[in-house]
């Protein structure tokens, strides 16, 4: 089997370079040159931070070219690095050097004189990851990302850990940008039950009709879609709810009833300003009046709101009043009425022989003294 010889620079001062000589496991696809070659790994910097374990450096192969590679070293536990070579073997062969790195094996070893399981893959280097924010590139950019995340979704892999720094960019095409996503370490096997197509500047859908979480939240979160969903003193308002500054005032109004109406006016109409002034580019994709409706609204003044509720209050006091007197005279009349039912219901209720018992004992009384007298 082939094998590979690594020596990593020392990473601190005063320390002891490190050198590691390990078996592939997985074949590799053009670093080797044979059941019996030797390749031989040198370290020339470290990517990510300082203890990542992942290595940027020169591959040199037996037939003396070498090439700049990754090399990604795990030790003790290395069933998940273990995990990640065989997904770069088998589901994502076919997007190697096109949406993922090509992969040039797995080593294994165990350090010597430790008891220490040691293990590495070593990867194409493709150039940095990306940096800042999804947000801070252009829609064609994102689209590109998310089209090679699709595809390792077709693949069988959802990636579980998907951000900027797992993103390289190569930009030495200006007109064929080349995207790569890197490190499977957190991914799985997945079966990609996406119901629709993901489309620049449209609303986002619901979640549960879109029915595939990682390729929602990277749509969502890149802002490639356009949210449905907006901010006004803290409450999440949908665009829906309300097109002018007066509708999405009413709507949040009994969530602040301290809030005087014109003040929540003035916050609903800067809050949706906000939204149309940040996805205004996009009004000729989406139905939506980014245009003509919030410059319509009136704010209430404190002195109308107060007339208002004066009089609301004193038409109230009149309405109670009236109402007041009527049922005092409904009360008196039915409480009448509820005394003579209460004493008929009184009168029935009462345990005893009825009426028609009692007049029945004492016609048989009568019965039997004339029986006696006819005896006598």
């Amino acid at each position: 089997m082939p094998t590979l010889r690594i020596h990593l620079a020392p990473r601190r001062k005063f320390y002891n370079s490190v050198h590691y000589t390990l078996t592939q496991t997985y074949p590799a696809q053009d670093a080797s040159g044979g059941d019996s070659a030797q390749l031989e790994f040198s370290s020339s910097a470290t990517l990510g931070h300082r203890d990542s374990g992942v290595y940027r450096g020169i591959l040199r192969k037996p037939d003396g070219s070498e090439q700049e590679v990754v090399c990604k070293i795990v030790k003790g536990d290395t069933m998940p690095l273990e995990v990640e070579a065989d997904l770069y073997n088998t589901r994502l062969k076919d997007l190697q050097g096109t949406d993922v790195p090509r992969f040039f094996g797995l080593f294994t070893g165990i350090i010597e004189g430790f008891p220490i399981r040691i293990a590495c893959i070593l990867l194409e280097y493709c150039g940095p990851t990306m940096e800042g924010s999804f947000k801070d590139y252009d829609i064609p950019t994102r689209g590109k990302i998310i089209e090679a995340l699709v595809r390792i979704h077709n693949a069988g892999v959802q990636h579980n850990d998907f951000d900027t720094y797992h993103v390289i960019l190569d930009q030495s095409n200006s007109e064929n940008l080349k995207v790569r996503i890197v490190d499977f370490g957190h991914a799985d096997k997945h079966t990609c039950r996406r119901k629709m197509e993901i489309r620049p500047y449209e609303f986002a859908p619901w979640r549960g009709d879109f029915s595939c979480a990682e390729l929602y939240n990277i749509a969502y979160y890149t802002d490639f879609w356009t949210p449905t969903r907006f901010s006004i003193l803290g409450f999440n308002v949908s665009v829906f709810e309300a097109y002018d500054a007066k509708g999405l005032a009413e709507y949040v109004a009994p969530y602040f009833t301290l809030w005087p109406r014109d003040v929540l006016e003035k916050n609903a109409q800067d809050a949706l300003q906000q939204f149309r002034d940040k996805y205004r580019d996009r009004a000729e994709f989406i139905e939506y009046p980014f245009d003509g409706l919030t410059s319509d609204w009136v704010p209430v003044s404190d002195s109308d709101s107060d007339s208002n509720s004066d009089s609301d209050s004193t038409d109230g006091q009149s309405e109670s009043e009236e109402s007041g007197e009527g049922s005092g005279e409904t009360a008196s009349a039915s409480g009448s009425e509820d005394e003579s039912d209460s004493d008929d219901a009184s009168s029935r209720d009462k345990p005893g022989v009825t009426e028609p018992e009692r007049e029945s004992t004492v016609t048989k009384v009568q019965d039997e003294v004339e029986k006696l007298q006819i005896v006598e």
